[in-house]
């Protein structure tokens, strides 16, 4: 009996039908919707980037990633412009200040919100010849992203880039590794003009020091004779005062004590007319150390004051007074023992 229900039950499995299995349907990918924007002026760059897709995508908003691909207005001279080809070229952070990691800074983009950052232009357009390249007319188009992770194919769709797209029940949008603006052109703001002057010795002092410790920050300083006769100065660096302000807004004054013992020949030099003596001063030894501790961007303001000396100048026919350098230095530390301080990512307030 008990042999034949088995059987029964064996021919039952034999005859019931397989179950079919549901077959599974690729889901094509397509390109977020998402835009950037950048504003220019002469100081700062405004990144706004906006979600115009239906679904959340996440971004990793560091306006740090950005880089400008700056290129130069046509020539106007006809002879000119037969042999000019506009130069395009790049400015960015170096990799001790631009991040190589998508982990950090990630932000959550709803469908039509923005995301809103800033940055000091100069901190990304720092070498003489970047700032050279920022032309009245010149066209400059943004990058946001990691551009080295496209490699030969601007399409590759593996790549994790700042677009990581997010959505709650499944991905229906690859990734990007960057995401380009539209072009704009640049318009300088009209300069002041330059106040004269009849100070016949002229301040000059490193247009830009960049490095990667304060410990390394060697800044030039020149003295230069603009007027038609000669001129003696005492040259020593003591008579440099210097005026930093840090990356955090805060102002930090740094000079040496001139010594009060009577000066040597030798400290002083006789220029004529158009020459210029110099000397490096390093910042470490000027300012207190913890001056260029943080990572980031310094304005430096500086001044030659000779007038601690006046009795012995007059004494040695020289020059007895302060040179000021207007232009000023910019100093970029690209390490420092305490990082950026930089608030953290969030959604750009909705038009109202």
């Amino acid at each position: 009996m008990l042999s034949a229900v088995l059987s029964l039950l064996a021919l039952q499995a034999i005859a019931a039908p397989a179950a079919v299995a549901t077959p599974v349907t690729k889901v094509k990918l397509r390109a977020p919707e998402i835009e950037l924007n950048v504003v220019l002026s002469e100081r700062i760059v405004s990144v706004t980037v906006t979600n115009k897709d239906t679904i959340p995508l996440t971004l990793v908003a560091d306006a740090h990633l950005l880089a400008l691909d700056i290129t130069q207005p046509k020539a106007t001279d006809a002879k000119r412009a037969r042999t000019f080809r506009p130069k395009t070229i790049r400015c960015a952070l170096p990799l001790g200040i631009r991040q190589s990691s998508d982990a950090e800074r990630r932000l959550e983009i709803p469908p039509g919100s923005s995301y809103k950052e800033s940055i000091d232009l100069r901190l990304l357009c720092f070498s003489q010849t970047e700032n050279e390249a920022l032309t009245a007319g010149a066209t400059v188009t943004a990058r946001l992203g990691f551009a080295s992770r496209v490699g030969a194919k601007a399409t590759n769709r593996a790549t994790k880039g700042p677009a990581v797209v997010r959505d709650p029940t499944e991905a229906t949008a690859f990734p990007l590794a960057e995401i380009v603006s539209a072009p704009v052109t640049f318009v300088p703001q009209a300069g002041s003009p330059s106040a004269s002057t009849d100070v016949p010795l002229k301040l000059q002092l490193s247009k830009t020091v960049d490095v990667a410790t304060s410990f390394e920050a060697p800044l030039s300083v020149s003295i230069q004779n603009v007027s038609k006769r000669s001129q003696r100065i005492r040259v020593k660096p003591e008579a440099l005062r210097l005026t930093v302000m840090t990356p955090e807004g805060k102002l930090v004054t740094c000079d040496l004590v001139p010594p009060a013992t009577s000066p040597l020949r030798e400290f002083y030099s006789t220029l004529g007319a158009k020459n210029k003596v110099s000397f490096v001063a390093t910042l470490s030894s000027v300012c207190p150390h913890e001056t260029f501790e943080r990572q980031g961007l310094y304005r430096l303001n500086g001044s030659y004051n000779t007038s601690a000396w006046a009795d012995d100048n007059e004494r040695a026919r020289a020059f007895t007074g302060k040179l000021d350098d207007p232009s000023g230095t910019w100093i970029r530390i690209r390490q420092g023992k305490r990082p950026m301080q930089r608030p953290a990512p969030a959604l750009a307030a909705p038009n109202k």
